[in-house]
Parts: structure tokens; C-alpha cells; sequence
């Protein structure tokens, strides 16, 4: 009895909807995608990409992202009927579950491509990602574990991109 207690208590705590979490093994890859976009329309796919721009078409919204910013990533869209949603913010990760539409075609440096076109129905198909707060007290190359104020008072130093270090 206090078996099915438990579970029915944490079953109610799920986080993710199940279309955030169910496998998906027929479903297209990016890469798939990408290089035959035309072949993979009406196909169920699960996506995580990195927010870039937002634009408005006709009555949509159509949402550019990319898969990886650190490489050159492949980029696809998202098209949302409505207004653009809410949080969108440059840089910012989102899974999107939807069905390919036909691909968008663009003109990219003289050459014209192809790219994949997520097709949602609500905003309830996009996952936004937060982050956690990121804390570098112990990354301090002047932290002492026992003390920290025994080597140099850390809160006048500041963390440079490429993980150096300034200190006033």
C-alpha cells in the first residue's frame, strides 16, 4: 500500500511531458535532414538547437536555429503559428518537437540553400532551456580551500573569456 502511495505521489511530480522524453527511433537526424530536406517532409523529429533570430512570415513566426554554435553548425527553423514566444533570447538552447514542413529556401552568400523547417502546432512544443547559475569562486586561480582570504581578497579579480583572469 505505501508502494503505490509512493509511486502515485512521485508519478504527479513528473517534470518533462512524454513528447520531451519518448524514444524516437525512426526519426531523422539533422544531418539527415539537412542534406535531403525535401525527402524527410511529414517526418515526426525531436531537435535541440541554439536560438539565433526571430521573424515574422505572413502570420507566423519562424525561429533560425543552429545545432552547434562552437563548430559551423547546421541551422533549421522553427515555424510557430502566432506571435513569437515569450524568454527568446539570443544564444539561449531549446528542444522543439514537431514535423518537418517543406524546406525553406534562402540565398547564403550568392549560393541558394535548403533548410530544414520544423513544423509546431502551440508554443507547447518548444522546451526552453535554463541554466543554472554558474559559480567560479573555486575556479579562482587565488582561492585557498581552508581560507579563502589568505591569498589575495578574490572579489577584486573578474574572469576574462578563455578562462584567464584579472585582478585590480
Amino acid at each position: 500500500m505505501a508502494t503505490l502511495l509512493l509511486a502515485a505521489l512521485l508519478g504527479g511530480c513528473a517534470g518533462l511531458p512524454p513528447m520531451f522524453t519518448e524514444p524516437m527511433p525512426d526519426a531523422p537526424g539533422l544531418a539527415a535532414a539537412s542534406a535531403a530536406p525535401q525527402a524527410h517532409v511529414g517526418e515526426r523529429v525531436r531537435w535541440r538547437g541554439v536560438f539565433l533570430t526571430a521573424r515574422r512570415i505572413d502570420d507566423d513566426a519562424l525561429l533560425e536555429l543552429v545545432d552547434d554554435v562552437r563548430s559551423p553548425g547546421r541551422r533549421f527553423f522553427i515555424q510557430l503559428p502566432g506571435e513569437l514566444p515569450e524568454g527568446e533570447r539570443l544564444g539561449r538552447e531549446l528542444t522543439v518537437v514537431g514535423r518537418l514542413a517543406e524546406p525553406l529556401r534562402e540565398e547564403v552568400g550568392g549560393r541558394v540553400s535548403h533548410f530544414p523547417v520544423v513544423e509546431v502546432e502551440s508554443s507547447k512544443q518548444l522546451l526552453w532551456h535554463t541554466r543554472a547559475p554558474q559559480w567560479h569562486y573555486a575556479d579562482h586561480p587565488l582561492y585557498h580551500p581552508v581560507y579563502p582570504y589568505l591569498d589575495y581578497p578574490w572579489y577584486r579579480c573578474e574572469r576574462l573569456p578563455g578562462g584567464y583572469w584579472r585582478c585590480r
